[in-house]
């Protein structure tokens, strides 16, 4: 049979005025008192039963009562240190014990009735935001209404499915847009380059490929080539090694006004390039327009050996 004492230990605190009461009947005025009760089932009800078969009360403690939820602030209770003024004997830490059982419940059945308000405020804040939302469901990305009724939610769901699927079949019909304007440049470069090849004078080797119809492979040699004939001097320019423009020289500036004037208007007169800490020249840059966006460049003139203006 196990161990049952026959009775509870209680632990609470006395006020000052409980303190006082106690030294002037002669009884311990510790601030907190230890009072030894019979065992009844109404105060084991309030008792913690420990492994070995003792049961206690402590009730000198804080306490918090809170009741939360993911989206929402708690709502809380916080009781102070319980103080008695006068020491406690079983009937009276019965009574005391059984109030607070009331005072409990009827603080949580508050907490409720506030919490349910609150989340009656809420679920129509929420209803407000998704009619406003549904307005507008594809300008706005995919939000949350956590406490939006239940009625709604389903709606939610699917325009947010709607959503998705139309921005999906969008995004399908603008890649394969941007892949056929991709495809329709690269047609266009072709034939432009066959029907350059066939009426200028180039090398064997090109007339060959496109005699093999391997121009769309070799699409290299035809710009190469008609680079060096169309412009000459210029070249392909596939790095960024170049410096800030600085003092450009009249030659460079002449070379300049004359690729304006002739080849593309929207060139660029934009580097020095130095090799071995010498400056070699002002760099023009351009985009033929026949080269499908390549750039190309071109060194003239040289730079005036002016450090002073750098």
């Amino acid at each position: 049979m196990p161990h049952v004492t026959n009775y509870i230990d209680i632990w609470y605190n006395l006020s000052r005025k409980g303190q006082l009461h106690c030294m002037l009947e002669g009884l311990p005025s510790q601030k907190k008192q230890h009072v030894p009760a019979s065992v009844t089932p109404e105060l084991l009800e309030f008792a913690v039963v420990h492994d070995n078969g003792e049961a206690s009360i402590t009730i000198d403690y804080s306490y918090r009562y809170e009741m939360l939820d993911r989206f929402e602030p708690r709502i809380e209770r916080i009781r102070d240190d319980v103080l008695f003024d006068t020491r406690q004997d079983e009937a009276s830490l019965l009574k005391w014990l059984q109030d607070d059982r009331k005072r409990e419940e009827a603080s949580k059945k508050a907490a409720e009735d506030a919490l349910a308000i609150k989340e009656e405020e809420l679920s129509q804040k929420a209803v407000e935001n998704f009619q406003e939302w549904k307005k507008n469901v594809r300008g706005e990305p995919m939000p949350n209404f956590p406490w939006l009724p239940k009625e709604l939610k389903t709606e939610h769901h699917a325009l947010l499915e709607q959503s998705v699927k139309e921005r999906d079949a969008a995004r399908q019909a603008r890649m394969k847009k941007e892949e056929e304007e991709r495809a329709a440049r690269k047609q266009a470069e072709l034939e432009e380059a066959t029907t350059w090849i066939q009426n200028n004078e180039c090398s064997i080797r090109l007339k060959k490929i496109l005699g093999m119809d391997l121009l769309e492979q070799s699409m290299g040699v035809y710009r190469d080539e008609r680079l060096a004939a169309e412009w000459p001097g210029w070249e392909w320019d596939f790095t960024d090694k170049d410096d800030e423009i600085h003092n450009p020289s009249l030659e460079a500036l002449e070379a300049y006004q004359e690729v304006l004037r002739n080849k593309d208007k929207d060139a660029e007169l934009c580097w020095s390039r130095w090799e071995n800490g010498t400056c070699q020249g002002a760099v023009i840059r351009s985009r033929p327009d026949w080269a499908n966006g390549l750039v190309a460049t071109k060194l003239v003139g040289e730079v005036k050996d002016d450090l002073a203006d750098l």
